[in-house]
């Protein structure tokens, strides 16, 4: 059922949610979201494998999320998603895997939710969701060295999923 209502959402143009918890919301983003995207982007530009995304106005922004929505929600059946705050809708980040070949799970929250589970809570949903639906065998995560709440993350995500994930340190 979960999957006819994402196909539903994709045949008629709307932003399908591919899972929630008690606190968040995790779905595609929106046209709607862009600016917000586009804000997490241009402070976190590590956070999607695309380094052509920053510095894009907002219309060269914008038209490529349309062809991404396309081609990475629609085609591939995975991609970058939005993480919102269940109570108000708020975007308060981005998670998802990127990449064809090895996909490569990201995540990047604003200043003010970092640091309280979310980023744990999100990466659980879209982990989910791709062995539930995409057939994914590995999934990578590239953690800077001197990142020490992202390296935690990965690796409690590693310790979880150690058939899943890849983890990939760099300087």
């Amino acid at each position: 059922m979960e999957y006819l209502e994402i196909m539903y959402c994709h045949t008629h143009d709307l932003s399908a949610e591919i899972g929630t918890s008690s606190r968040l919301v995790i779905r595609e983003i929106s046209p709607e979201d862009l600016d917000s995207y586009k804000e997490l982007i241009d402070t976190f530009p590590d956070a999607v494998s695309d380094s052509t995304l920053t510095g894009l106005s907002m219309d060269e922004f914008r038209e490529r999320h349309l062809a991404y929505i396309k081609y990475s929600y629609h085609f591939l059946g995975y991609g970058i998603y939005g993480i919102f705050l269940k109570d108000d809708n708020k975007m308060i980040g981005i998670a998802g895997a990127d990449g064809t070949d090895a996909p490569t799970l990201s995540y990047a929250l604003f200043k003010g939710y970092q640091g309280k589970g979310y980023a744990y809570e999100a990466c659980r949903i879209i982990i989910d969701y791709l062995q539930k639906y995409t057939g994914i065998p590995h999934i990578g995560i590239d953690v800077k060295k001197d990142n020490a709440a992202s390296f935690k993350l990965a690796k409690k995500l590693e310790c979880e999923f150690p058939e899943l994930i890849e983890l990939n340190i760099t300087e």
